[in-house]
């Protein structure tokens, strides 16, 4: 009984890191509470639309479904940006962590 449970809690444990990993399409304004929620959603959206510039050399190269993708990362950034800054100040925003790493992004 002793070692289901430690089995139960390492598998828990594993899946905690592995769903780290978030992308854009699973980021939900409503989910975001913090100043750093924000910040750390602006980074994964950034991401997500760098590593499609360094992918395709155009616009013209994306097929239907990726320029679909892009408008979505490009209405998305949109949104959290200014739902950021209808609830906080750039000075609360600059204390997060990230914040630094998401302006060399953009």
């Amino acid at each position: 009984m002793k070692n289901l449970f430690y089995m139960l809690l390492a598998v828990a444990f594993s899946f905690m890191f592995v769903g780290c990993g978030q992308s854009a399409s699973d980021i939900k304004l409503s989910d975001l509470d913090a100043a750093c929620d924000y910040v750390e959603a602006l980074n994964i959206v950034a991401d997500e639309m760098i590593e499609m510039e360094e992918t395709y050399e155009s616009y013209s190269d994306l097929s239907d479904e990726e320029k679909e993708h892009a408008g979505m990362l490009k209405d998305k950034l949109r949104d959290i940006k200014k739902a950021a800054k209808k609830k906080y100040t750039r000075a609360e925003l600059e204390e997060c962590e990230g914040f630094e790493a998401l302006q060399e992004k953009m």
